[in-house]
C-alpha cells in the first residue's frame, strides 16, 4: 500500500506544481483580470502548495515511523510550518498590498527545499528551518524599517563601507570550507558574509544611479564592485564575483540605456574569465571539468557526472520520492539539490521549478514599470536581476550548460546565510509592492471622490 502511494504521489506532485504555475502565469500575464479572479488564482496556488506539503510529509513520516528521528521530524516540520504560516499571515495582514503571487512562489520553493533537505540530510534541514524562521522575522522587521523616508537619504559610501566590512570578515574570523575562505565562524556561529552583501550592493548602486552624473556614478560603482571582486578572488568565491559583476553590468545598462556598455561589459567578463582560466588554477579545473567531465570522472568530473546520471535516471516523471539514489552526488544538499529534485520528482517537475523562478522574475519586473521614482525602480530591477542570475548560474552548472560556480539555488539549497539574504531581498520587493499599491489606491480614491463631487454639482 505504501509503495502504491509513493508511485501515485509522483504524478500528483507534478499535477500540484503545474496547477500552481497555470494559476500564477494566468494572474500575471492576463491583461484584464478582476480582483476576484486574481484572488481565486492565488488561493488555488496556496491550496496546491498545501497538498504538496501534506503529501510529502506523509511519505517522509512513513519512512521515519518507528525510528529515532520521529520526534526530530515533528519538531523540525512544526517549526517550519509555523514560520511559513507567520510569513503568510504577515504578508496578508501586516503588509497589505504585497504581491500574493510572489508570496506563493516563496511558499512553494521553501516547501520544496525543506522536503528535499530532510530527504537528503536531516541535520542540515533542521538548521535550514531555523535560518528560515529567522529570515521571516528579519524580513518583516526590514519591511517596517524600509518604510522610513530616511532610508533613501543614506549616502552610497555607507553601503560601500558595509560591503567591505562584510567581505573582509573571513580574514578576521576564518572558517575555511571546500577550499574557499568565504565563511566566518564567530563563537560557533558560521555564516557567509558575501551573501549579505547582495542586498547592500543593490542599495548602493540604486543610490548612486539616482544622480544625473552618469560617468562619476558608474566609475564609483565599478570601483567598489572591482574592489569586492579582488577580495572575493583571494577567497576563491568565484560564483559571487560573477553575480556582483552581472548585477552591476545590467543595472548600469538599465541606467544608461547604451548598448555599447552591455557589449563592453560582456567582453570584459569574457576577457576576465579567459585570464582567470590561465592564471587561477581553481578556475582552470572548473572549466576543464565543465568541458569534459568524463575525462577525469573518478575525481574532478565525478560530481557533475553523477548529477547528469541522476537527472537522466529521473526522466519525465521521476523515480518517486525516497526511491532515487541522490547520495551518490557529492554536496547534493547544496550545489546539486536540483539534480536530486529531477531524479525523484522528475524532469517535468524540475522544469516547473525553473518556471517558478521565471514567474518570480516577471512579477518583480512588472513592479519596475509601475515606479517613476528612480531609486525604488532600481531597487526592483536589482532584485529581479539577482534572483534570475543566481538561479541561471546554479541550474546551468547542474545541467552542464555552464561551469559550476557553487552558488545556492534560492530558497531550496542548504545555506542559512543565503536563505536570510534572499528573504531580505524579497522583503525589499514586497515593501515596494505594498508602497506602490497604497499610492495607487489613494490615487483611485481621490479620483473617485473628485468624480463624485462633480456628479453632485451637476
Amino acid at each position: 500500500m505504501a509503495s502504491l502511494f509513493v508511485k501515485v504521489s509522483k504524478y500528483l506532485f507534478i499535477l500540484y506544481i503545474l496547477i500552481f504555475l497555470v494559476c500564477g502565469f494566468t494572474a500575471i500575464l492576463r491583461r484584464k483580470i478582476t480582483v476576484r479572479e486574481y484572488t481565486a488564482a492565488s488561493n488555488l496556488q496556496r491550496f496546491a502548495t498545501l497538498l504538496f506539503n501534506l503529501q510529502a510529509f506523509a511519505i517522509i513520516y512513513m519512512h521515519e515511523a518507528g525510528g529515532e528521528k520521529v520526534m526530530l521530524l515533528l519538531r523540525t516540520f512544526g517549526i517550519a510550518y509555523a514560520a511559513l504560516l507567520l510569513f503568510l499571515f504577515s504578508m496578508s495582514k501586516l503588509h497589505t498590498g504585497s504581491s500574493k503571487i510572489l508570496t506563493n512562489c516563496i511558499l512553494m520553493l521553501v516547501s520544496i527545499g525543506i522536503v528535499m533537505l530532510w530527504r537528503l540530510r536531516p541535520a542540515s534541514c533542521q538548521r535550514q528551518v531555523l535560518w528560515m524562521a529567522l529570515g521571516v522575522v528579519v524580513m518583516n522587521i526590514f519591511m517596517y524599517v524600509f518604510r522610513g523616508k530616511w532610508v533613501e537619504k543614506i549616502p552610497w559610501w555607507v553601503y560601500a563601507g558595509i560591503s567591505f566590512v562584510l567581505v573582509v570578515l573571513p580574514f578576521i574570523f576564518p572558517s575555511p570550507e571546500n577550499g574557499s575562505l568565504n565563511w566566518v565562524d564567530i563563537r560557533g556561529i558560521t555564516f557567509q558574509p558575501s551573501e549579505l552583501i547582495k542586498p547592500v550592493l543593490i542599495f548602493m548602486i540604486a543610490t548612486l544611479y539616482v544622480k544625473s552624473h552618469r560617468i562619476s556614478s558608474i566609475l564609483t560603482g565599478g570601483a567598489v564592485v572591482a574592489g569586492l571582486s579582488v577580495v572575493l578572488l583571494v577567497q576563491n568565491d568565484l560564483g559571487m564575483i560573477l553575480i556582483f559583476c552581472t548585477l552591476f553590468l545590467l543595472m548600469t545598462y538599465d541606467y544608461t540605456q547604451r548598448e555599447w556598455i552591455l557589449i563592453a561589459g560582456v567582453a570584459a567578463v569574457i576577457g576576465a574569465g579567459f585570464a582567470a582560466y590561465h592564471f587561477v588554477g581553481h578556475v582552470q579545473v572548473r572549466v576543464d571539468t565543465w568541458l569534459n567531465p568524463w575525462q577525469d570522472i573518478e575525481n574532478g568530473g565525478y560530481q557533475i557526472a553523477q548529477s547528469l546520471f541522476a537527472i537522466s535516471a529521473g526522466r519525465f516523471f521521476g523515480t518517486g520520492f525516497y526511491q532515487g539514489m541522490p547520495y551518490y552526488i557529492p554536496a547534493v544538499w547544496t550545489d546539486m539539490i536540483f539534480s536530486a529534485i529531477c531524479e525523484e520528482f522528475g524532469g517535468i517537475f524540475g522544469f516547473a521549478v525553473v518556471m517558478i523562478y521565471l514567474l518570480m522574475a516577471i512579477v518583480i519586473f512588472t513592479l519596475v514599470n509601475r515606479y517613476e521614482n528612480r531609486f525604488r525602480r532600481d531597487l526592483a530591477m536589482g532584485c529581479s536581476i539577482l534572483v534570475s542570475v543566481q538561479t541561471c548560474l546554479i541550474i546551468g552548472g547542474v545541467i552542464k550548460l555552464l561551469p559550476l560556480t557553487g552558488v545556492t539555488l534560492p530558497f531550496i539549497s542548504y545555506g542559512g546565510t543565503s536563505v536570510l539574504s534572499t528573504f531580505i531581498i524579497m522583503g525589499i520587493v514586497q515593501e515596494l509592492f505594498r508602497s506602490r499599491s497604497q499610492t495607487e489606491r489613494q490615487v483611485r480614491d481621490y479620483a473617485a471622490k473628485q468624480k463624485a463631487e462633480r456628479d453632485g454639482h451637476t
